[in-house]
């Protein structure tokens, strides 16, 4: 405490040794330092140099709203950065209140069914409860298919009708609008998935009923006969050729992945039938009996007795027996035998049924820079320490491209189809060489350009800064050049004693200090200068401690 009440002391006695405008200036430029430092630290703290959520990219839609709810809490520190906001450090917490009260916060999987169950009321309506559901499944898909690769925005609209009648199928169908990012557009393979999702989503939903637009490109309208969920309208040979052909493309790069830079190409012929079914019947030479039947019969014949007229009166009237004839017919015996087979052909039948647009003939173009010759033969000649580098000749690097295109040949074979083509006549792989010319770097900017987009980022902090520094200066200046009074009770000339010293105040406090700095005047007994000489020399020295001198000499002989 005794350091601050000298200090307070000395800065309240050199306060009082100044004039009227050199306190006022002084007081002013005081104002000025202090505001200008409360401006820098304020400027620090508020400034936008963090990223909200961690730099968290947010889609392009929700953008709007984020700023509304920023622009309606009074928070004017963010600042749009692409996809991100920056927002002053510290302040982060106050932001994201901001989007929690308006209900503008990047949004997770499942929080859209969450809030439409959450303001179910048991008093609804059915069909309102269905609205909301309906809603809600459809906002949970454009979250699903935005956070898809490459998709910047996505829309998903759906509509389900009843049926009317006795027999009469529901009809469910549903459009999604995809905006890929840049001028991307969207492929095959991501066609099929999104309308694999928002058919799975809905019950009833068939995916031939959910049609895809590419806001970049064309429409992909949805049908059970078009290939790997592209276009009905498209060309079926020409969607299945590109499908196939990107497919062997990943297979390959990937099979090659020790080559960088590498390039890839295949060319897919498919067989031209959509489909193809036979039926095959083959008949055997020689029949098979698998049915018979025998009927075998006997019959015996006699002749039958000759007899009288039957009758009363064929016997005269009397009746008396009957006279038989002794004469005999003849007598046979017959016999009979039927047989009865039925007699099939062996026959087989074949029935093959082909699925259509399948892989005929696939060709491999592979492209390898001329680079990779040079770092593996250098890789194989290493240099020796304090050596020259090496540099190979033509030779040199035709073995390697031999040796190298073999082994490319080999491992790209394997991955192709069987084939009845030749594969000396017709090669199925050909890989070919091709000079990787440097490519211009981007023309970074300059130390002009830097320093004079930082100085247009930080010209108001600048500004501050040297006004404060002038400030500091100018009071420093005005400290030093202030007078310095004497202390009253420091002794003059006396009869007893008629040598007569002058010094500064700073000089009680430290008396060893000697030199220029410390003006004295004194008057020695019998011999040195006089006092009129050391009071010249004291003016010419320091004319401030001078007057100061002589206003008290002045003041104590009145």
């Amino acid at each position: 405490m005794d350091f601050l009440n000298k200090a307070f002391a000395q800065v309240s006695e050199l306060f009082k040794s100044m004039t009227a405008g050199a306190r006022l200036t002084a007081g002013l430029l005081l104002a000025v330092i202090v505001i200008s430092l409360g401006f820098l630290f304020q400027r620090q703290s508020s400034g936008p140099d963090a990223y909200l959520m961690d730099g968290e990219p947010f889609p392009a839609a929700q953008l709007g709203a984020m700023e509304a709810a920023f622009a309606k809490a009074n928070l004017t520190g963010a600042v749009r950065d692409g996809n991100r906001f920056r927002v002053p450090r510290g302040q982060q917490s106050a932001y994201m209140g901001a989007l929690a009260d308006a209900e503008a916060l990047p949004p997770n999987f499942g929080d859209y069914l969450g809030r439409a169950m959450a303001s179910d009321s048991p008093f609804a309506m059915r069909g309102s409860r269905e609205e909301k559901l309906k809603l809600a499944k459809q906002q949970e898909l454009q979250l699903i298919i935005r956070s898809m690769r490459g998709i910047e925005s996505a829309s998903v609209l759906y509509d389900a009708k009843d049926k009317r009648s006795f027999g009469q199928d529901p009809v469910a169908t549903a459009s999604v609008n995809v905006k890929p990012q840049g001028t991307m557009e969207l492929d095959t393979a991501q066609v099929r998935t999104v309308r694999n999702l928002v058919a799975s989503a809905f019950a009833g939903l068939k995916p031939e009923s959910v049609t895809v637009t590419d806001l970049n490109g064309r429409t992909y309208v949805g049908s059970s006969d078009s290939p790997n969920g592209g276009d009905s309208q498209d060309d079926a040979y020409a969607s299945r050729k590109h499908m196939y052909e990107q497919e062997w493309n990943r297979k390959i790069r990937e099979a090659l992945y020790w080559i960088p830079a590498v390039v890839v190409q295949a060319n897919v012929e498919l067989d031209p039938q959509t489909g193809h079914e036979e039926n095959v019947t083959t008949y055997d030479t020689k029949g098979v009996v698998y049915n018979q039947r025998e009927t075998t019969g006997t019959k015996n014949v006699e002749p039958a007795t000759p007899a009288g007229q039957p009758g009363l009166a064929a016997q005269g009237g009397v009746n008396q027996p009957a006279k038989l004839s002794s004469a005999g017919g003849t007598k046979s015996t017959e016999e009979t035998n039927h047989s009865e087979s039925q007699t099939k052909v062996p026959t087989t039948i074949v029935r093959k049924t082909q699925h259509g647009l399948t892989p005929k003939s696939v060709t491999v173009t592979v492209g390898i820079p001329d680079s990779y010759y040079a770092k593996v033969w250098q890789q194989k000649n290493p240099t020796a320490d304090g050596q020259p580098p090496k540099q190979p000749v033509q030779t040199d690097l035709d073995q390697i491209k031999e040796s190298v295109q073999k082994q490319v040949e080999t491992a790209t074979v394997w991955l192709l189809p069987p084939s009845e083509l030749p594969a000396d006549k017709y090669p199925r792989v050909k890989v070919v060489s091709f000079p990787d010319l440097p490519t211009t770097a981007p023309v970074l900017p300059g130390l002009q350009e830097n320093a004079l987009a930082w100085l247009a980022q930080n010209w108001s902090t600048l500004g501050m800064g040297g006004l404060t520094l002038f400030g500091l200066m100018f009071l420093r200046s005005m400290v030093k050049s202030a007078p310095v009074t004497t202390n009253p009770t420091t002794p003059l000339a006396t009869d007893a004693q008629p040598g007569l010293s002058v010094v500064s105040a700073a000089d009680d406090e430290q008396p060893e200090e000697t030199g220029a700095k410390r003006s004295r005047l004194k008057r020695r007994l019998g011999s040195g200068p006089s006092m009129r000489d050391e009071l010249a020399d004291m003016v010419r020295d320091d004319p401030d401690a001078a007057v100061s001198i002589l206003r008290n000499w002045i003041g104590s002989a009145s």
